[in-house]
């Protein structure tokens, strides 16, 4: 008898009936079931008379589906992730949650502090060789199959042949069912709300050509999916993926070429999706699963360029801690597959939210409950993103943190958060001046958008102002304080503080890293109606048009702003800003018995 036909028999031998399959399941063991779109369904709802009867105890990973109803005086099912499925069954005491990282899993699978006696699995076919996979999860589903004592598989031709470490011998099975069924989906949204579009429009900012991509939720904004159109070469290892990721391949924009972890190939841990987006996984060598400690292992994530991990988080506190659900016991699936992870200093991890809640309160508060962070954890979030704008959280102190993400609250919301913050000594008395505010682009005719842009900057922005003055030559300084002795930290926070002052930043973005090209001010007399205004580009990047840049910005600004006109004063001596300000269209005149010339331009009603 050749091989094939071996296998063939042997297979054929170890397929049973449902009923036949669970009988043979020992009394009291614990049970394991696939997870997510790999829930073998019929074998689980076939299970729930015998579960009681012999007293068995069922772990899910994470489902789709209502817990089984079942008559216990103690919780019978447990949850790795409880999801808003089971939040009821939850606060009725009928199931009990496990909390645990999803990528530490395997591990403790492995160890048996987490004891897996049975696993109940969806597989795909098998092919000539013998070979069964698991499809859609992989992630702690093959560390339940390695642990169990006994493994029964339900053969379902819906399960799409995914590659990588999903391939299970038929010899690790001790038995076989069929059943057809179509894999449990999550559809899509049919259209973005404006605030999910104008999230999408900031989350693109920190996504540069060639980052690596996890995106930690399933229904990833449809303007967010046109907007990584415009960057090059994205690559994808994620421990979730769903159509998002077919969509980016199909139009060229994901190509995995620069990562250094299976270059080329799509690299995750579970798939959750459309009926078309499984069919697409079906025997296709662009994706590669692996297990959840294998996907999430820093040192695996390390090796992958620009790597940036964007969840949704239901709230956040000032200090930056992220809260991520609105229930006691359940959290977004975000956060279970998205936590636990860490990348290169060159990596971020994006926490996404909107600046209110379903129900209307605000999004960032002063403190999350204890309650929230004990139960729910806490990512350490290096960049947040709401409607309103981003911030950059890595390398910051508390009080910066606060700083910057106030101005990503909802407008009728921030004063009232910062009135209680400052009331409780959360900021020195120099910094809690003025309340931070938001962030923004200025255009102007003369600002090279494909090289840097102007920004407006505020109170928040103190320490970026203060490092790039100090970084300038003791000449550069003296030409723009006109020789004069200054206290620059004194100058700065008096500056930003100041209603009547509006400081600029010619800046430029690489993910979450800002470098200041140079910074302009304008000093405005709301008696006259007319700006004042100064500027000092970087040495190292002058003559490629910061000047000529933020002199457009501001003029663009102060019209905006209903200014009648603008003025400088320029040493004699400070040739290159006499030159810049005579390219601008600026007139020229002397002053008399003073080594200043004034620089008007008159702006239009």
């Amino acid at each position: 008898m050749t091989q094939l036909n071996q296998r063939r028999k042997e297979i054929v031998a170890r397929t049973v009936t449902v009923a036949e399959a669970l009988s043979a399941i020992p009394a009291g063991s614990t049970v394991f079931v696939g997870t997510g779109a790999g829930e073998p369904q019929g074998l689980v709802d076939s299970l729930a008379d015998l579960a009681v009867k012999k007293s068995l105890r069922l772990l899910f990973g994470f489902s789709l589906r209502r817990p089984p109803n079942l008559s216990s005086p103690v919780p019978m099912c447990s949850y790795l992730h409880v999801g808003y499925r089971q939040s009821r069954a939850m606060e009725e005491g009928s199931i009990d949650w496990l909390p645990v990282e999803f990528s530490s899993v395997p591990a403790l699978f492995a160890r048996r502090r987490i004891p897996i006696d049975v696993a109940l699995v969806s597989v795909s076919p098998g092919d000539v060789h013998g070979q069964f996979s698991l499809g859609t999860s992989v992630d702690i589903t093959r560390a339940a199959v390695e642990a169990a004592s006994m493994v029964i598989a339900q053969i379902n031709p819906f399960v799409p042949r995914t590659h990588g470490q999903s391939f299970l011998d038929y010899r690790k099975i001790r038995f076989f069912t069929q059943q057809e069924e179509p894999l449990l989906e999550v559809f899509e949204k049919k259209a973005d709300t404006e605030v999910e579009e104008q999230i999408a429009r900031n989350v693109i900012r920190v996504i540069p050509d060639g980052a690596t991509l996890q995106l930690g939720f399933p229904h990833v904004p449809r303007h967010l999916l046109s907007r990584m159109s415009e960057r090059h070469d994205l690559g994808v290892h994620s421990l979730l993926i769903s159509d998002w990721v077919m969509e980016l391949v199909e139009n060229g924009t994901v190509t995995n070429a620069r990562k250094s972890f299976s270059p080329g190939k799509v690299v995750a841990a579970c798939a959750l999706g459309s009926r078309r987006f499984y069919e697409y996984l079906n025997d296709s060598p662009l994706f590669d699963f692996q297990t959840a400690d294998v996907v999430a292992d820093p040192q695996v994530i390390g090796k992958n360029p620009g790597f940036v991990s964007v969840l949704d988080a239901e709230s956040m506190d000032l200090h930056g801690r992220a809260c991520f659900s609105n229930s006691p016991y359940s959290r977004r699936l975000s956060a279970f597959l998205g936590a636990g992870g860490s990348h290169r200093a060159d990596g971020q991890t994006v926490l996404v939210l909107s600046s209110r809640s379903a129900s209307g309160a605000p999004a960032i508060r002063l403190q999350l409950e204890s309650g929230e962070i004990a139960v729910h954890g806490s990512v350490a979030a290096d960049t947040v993103v709401t409607e309103h704008g981003v911030a950059f959280l890595r390398g910051r102190t508390m009080q910066q943190r606060a700083q910057q993400l106030i101005p990503l609250m909802h407008p009728d919301d921030r004063s009232g958060l910062w009135s209680v913050a400052v009331a409780r000594s959360w900021f020195c008395p120099s910094l809690a001046r003025r309340m931070p505010d938001p962030v923004w682009t200025v255009p102007g005719p003369e600002v090279p958008l494909d090289s840097f842009s102007v920004r407006t900057a505020h109170i928040q922005d103190f320490e970026a102002a203060r490092r790039f003055h100090y970084s300038l030559p003791q000449t550069d300084l003296n030409l723009r304080f006109f020789d004069h002795e200054i206290d620059l930290d004194k100058y700065l926070l008096d500056t930003l503080s100041h209603t009547g002052a509006q400081i600029f930043f010619a800046h430029r973005f690489v993910a979450d890293e800002e470098t200041i090209l140079g910074v302009a001010e304008c000093h405005v007399d709301p008696a006259t109606g007319e700006g004042e205004i100064a500027l000092i580009a970087h040495p190292l990047y002058r003559r490629e048009g910061v000047g000529r840049g933020l002199v457009s910005a501001m003029t663009a600004w102060a019209a905006a702003h209903g200014l009648k006109r603008l003025a400088a004063e320029v040493l004699v001596s400070n040739v290159p800003m006499l030159q810049l300000m005579r390219r601008c269209g600026w007139t020229r005149t002397p002053r008399d018995g003073s080594e200043l010339f004034e620089l008007v331009l008159p702006l239009a009603k």
